[in-house]
């Protein structure tokens, strides 16, 4: 753990098989030297290696293919005889894996326009970045807002060997580069679409060839500077090459040699130490769950999406642990975060829905304005807090600790009751709301929440809830579409008429009041701004404006 790529990348777990690239390293070098590329059974091992990395992640497959053309090039370069063959095995190795990536994902991807923007900065194999000699706090070099995807420092250590290489090629006077050409042209091909055509040094653009037609080409494989990574590796397994060939003939030379790895490799160990520590942040953590309750067989985290940071380290603690002890996971870390509305509908699943039978669900770091109410969670829920961590749990003896602040109980309706609003409406409120100075609540964000519980002497009864909603669509006289869901009920698709109040009635079937709770949720898709409109809200993406609420018995 001592590259600080891979060290960078850890988040992104399909990313981390570096050892891919490392084995079409190995397998381009075995090919340009003691095996022909000419002959069909040496691309079997290809084959397999570019199978394999296409189902890991397709980068590391481009990656791996490119550097396994390597030999067909050297075998055109220099005329060998039955070219064709190499042409035809790296062919036959590389389309067979893209034909299977096709037909189990059934897209090959496309551009997004944004070649260019995730790319690699010219200084960022050299320039000290996140570096333990240099500095913990040095920035990554980004000019674009992206090229932290382009980061490829190679370390204190690395940036030695690279240097010693150097001194012994130039005290030598010769470096056997001819049987390497192919592989050395691949691997400055790679550089360049690293860099991509606007290459800076530093935030200084040294040259920009506009956007087409290289996002045309290359926007499929838009987070170019990772391009680098493979080319990071044969620039250091190259150096040890050339200081094992120059040294190992020199007197004293394997003493030398042994120093400068011995050297090399504490300041890659020092110069990582604040990659290595941000990678593994959290690991050694106790947990307020580090022992789940006896008989817990689901884990629940919340917020589901996460910036990086400790209440992301615990979370990933926390589901280590879990996956450990044969537990499900209801949300988990992934490459990329879901949309902001799926973010929003996981926090208020989790803020409102009883817990499930064996489940465990903790509450990381919500976000201010979060509502949490422990009597939400179903009458048997027990609930701890710790470094401002609630962990709950229904039906389950958690272990010992302050029990969490409770919150608000749920309101109690009773039927008939007309004209729910104002201050009277408030206490109904549960996710997603935002009020202003004459106390009218406005949707904050996609999804919005009504909880509370009906009386007694209605709890076996349907009932109809009448809604009146003032809309704001994205466009002046448009609608507004939203999805309002009830428990299991289907969901009903309403469409309302801009800055209009639509009253909106829904049936609330029997089955639908568990526990006497009843809870009824907005999505509200594709928020507007209200200032782009002229209004004055107290947020900026809204949907709808409750003004009241009605509640009547429909049947028994």
């Amino acid at each position: 753990m001592v590259c600080p790529a891979l060290l960078f990348r850890l988040g992104h777990v399909s990313l981390c098989g570096h050892f891919l690239l490392l084995i079409a390293l190995g397998q381009s070098a075995r090919l340009l030297t003691t095996a022909s590329p000419t002959a069909w059974r040496n691309w079997i091992p290809p084959f397999c290696l570019l199978a394999a990395a296409v189902l890991a992640h397709p980068y590391l497959f481009v990656y791996a293919a490119a550097v396994l053309a390597a030999p067909v090039v050297q075998a055109v370069l220099h005329r060998a005889p039955r070219p064709w063959v190499a042409i035809a095995g790296f062919l036959a190795a590389a389309v067979a894996p893209v034909g299977m990536f096709r037909l189990l994902s059934g897209s090959f991807g496309g551009s997004g326009g944004s070649y260019g923007f995730y790319s690699m900065n010219l200084l960022s194999p050299f320039w000290p970045q996140l570096s333990g000699l240099f500095g913990a706090d040095l920035p990554v070099i980004d000019a674009t807002g992206g090229q932290y995807e382009g980061f490829n420092y190679l370390g204190a250590g690395a940036l030695l060997l690279v240097l010693a290489a150097a001194c012994a090629v130039a005290r030598s006077g010769r470096l056997a580069w001819r049987p390497w050409l192919g592989l050395i042209l691949v691997l400055g091909g790679l550089t360049a679409h690293a860099i991509t055509q606007r290459v800076f040094a530093g935030h200084v653009e040294l040259l920009y060839l506009g956007w087409r037609p290289w996002n045309l080409v290359f926007g499929v494989v838009q987070s170019s500077g990772r391009a680098f990574w493979i080319v990071g590796y044969a620039i250091v397994l190259g150096s040890l090459a050339i200081l094992a060939r120059h040294m190992s003939s020199a007197r004293f030379g394997q003493a030398w040699l042994a120093i400068v790895l011995a050297a090399a490799v504490a300041l890659q160990l020092i110069d990582t130490t604040p990659l290595r520590h941000a990678a593994l942040a959290g690991a050694d953590r106790q947990s307020p769950t580090e022992t789940m309750p006896e008989g817990a067989t689901l884990l629940t985290t919340l917020p589901a999406c996460l910036r990086a940071g400790p209440a992301q380290s615990l979370a990933d603690v926390l589901h280590l642990a879990a996956v450990r002890r044969g537990m499900r996971l209801t949300v988990f870390r992934l490459a990329r975060d879901p949309p902001a509305a799926e973010c929003a509908r996981l926090l208020a699943d989790g803020l409102d829905l009883p817990l499930r039978s064996g489940e465990v669900r903790v509450f990381l770091d919500l976000p201010a304005g979060s509502l949490f109410r422990q009597a939400a969670l179903g009458p048997d829920a027990t609930c701890r807090s710790a470094d401002s961590v609630i962990t709950c749990a229904g039906g389950l003896s958690l272990p010992p600790g302050p029990r969490a602040p409770p919150g608000a109980d749920l309101p109690t309706v009773s039927a008939p009751t007309l004209d729910i609003s104002g201050l009277a409406l408030d206490r109904l409120l549960s996710f997603g709301w935002a009020h202003d100075r004459d106390g009218l609540a406005w949707s904050d964000g996609s999804w919005a929440t009504l909880l509370f519980r009906v009386a007694p002497q209605i709890a076996g009864a349907e009932v109809t809830v009448d809604l009146q909603l003032y809309a704001l669509a994205p466009k002046p006289d448009a609608v507004r579409q939203a999805i309002i869901h009830i428990a299991d009920s289907a969901p009903v698709a309403v469409a309302l008429s801009d800055q209009r109040a639509t009253r909106v009635t829904l049936r609330v079937r029997f089955a639908d009041i568990a526990d006497s709770v009843v809870r009824i949720a907005l999505n509200i898709p594709n928020p507007s701004d209200p200032a782009g409109r002229g209004l004055a809200a107290p947020t900026r993406q809204t949907g709808v404006v409750l003004r009241s609420m009605d509640l009547r018995v429909v049947g028994p």
